[in-house]
């Protein structure tokens, strides 16, 4: 028999025909924010291999609220059902303690759900928006190097070094303040997340990639047999469209005092 799904149900608000399902992992996370009580000073974004979608807490900075929100029901009957959770494309601040510079981290159509301090983010997600993601611990490798337990992209260069929480990766992050905004152009981004509209969990063109590497005999396929991976552009967002004057001019008037 299959397991029961984590959600009864998901509507997706703001969209035709568009329904979007947070997996078992997102689901519980959300649900612990109601009855665990946060103490925690340093803000993480988590890698977390079992969510299947981004989850933001109330410390980021959001760039567009996409109009789309999601109905999160859990299997209890002594949890409430969180209803319209919206969906919104984001930016935080990382601080390299390392080069003591400032990086912006884009987040596109993750769930906002203000109860919560921490962030969580799949690897997945992250290696679909091309970066390098190394999440197993230096000290678990026999030889270890620079870039093991690191984020890295490829494009600018930037190496995000993970730290452990308990057994949990992460990295530490926090909302963007008044200088920041004003100066966006000023600051390296990187796209944590594709640069797409709309982010389906459940589309089956990632199980096909991953099958057609693979022949009959369970070997990998020579670079002749393999199918030409094709990336979805038909929805591609743009930094213009997310980082725009009169944006950034909201932004400001969002950011809470301190």
């Amino acid at each position: 028999m299959a397991a029961s799904p984590a959600c009864e149900l998901v509507h997706m608000g703001g969209g035709v025909g568009q329904d979007v399902r947070p997996n078992e992992a997102v689901v519980a996370a959300i649900v612990s924010s109601f009855s665990t009580r946060k103490t925690r000073v340093v803000i993480l974004t988590e890698l977390d291999s079992h969510a299947n979608m981004v989850v933001l807490g109330r410390f980021v900075t959001i760039i567009r609220r996409t109009g789309r929100s999601v109905d999160v029901q859990a299997f209890a009957e002594d949890v409430p059902t969180m209803k319209s959770v919206p969906l919104v494309d984001a930016v935080v601040a990382h601080d390299c303690p390392c080069t003591q510079t400032t990086t912006l981290l884009i987040f596109t159509n993750a769930l906002y759900v203000p109860s919560m301090e921490h962030n969580l983010i799949p690897p997945f997600i992250m290696r679909e928006a091309g970066l390098i993601v190394n999440d197993v611990p230096k000290f678990q490798l026999e030889s270890p190097t620079t870039d093991d337990h690191t984020i890295i992209d490829p494009v600018t260069n930037v190496r995000i070094h993970l730290s452990l929480q308990s057994t949990f990766s992460g990295f530490p992050t926090r909302e963007l303040t008044s200088r920041e905004l004003n100066n966006i152009d000023d600051y390296t981004k990187i796209w944590l997340t594709p640069r797409v509209e709309h982010w389906d969990p459940y589309d089956d063109f990632y199980a096909e990639q991953e099958r057609s590497l693979i022949d009959n005999d369970g070997n990998l396929r020579d670079n002749d047999n393999r199918r030409q991976k094709k990336r979805r552009v038909d929805d591609l967002l743009s930094e213009d469209e997310l980082f725009g004057l009169s944006e950034v001019r909201g932004w400001i008037c969002q950011v809470r005092p301190g």
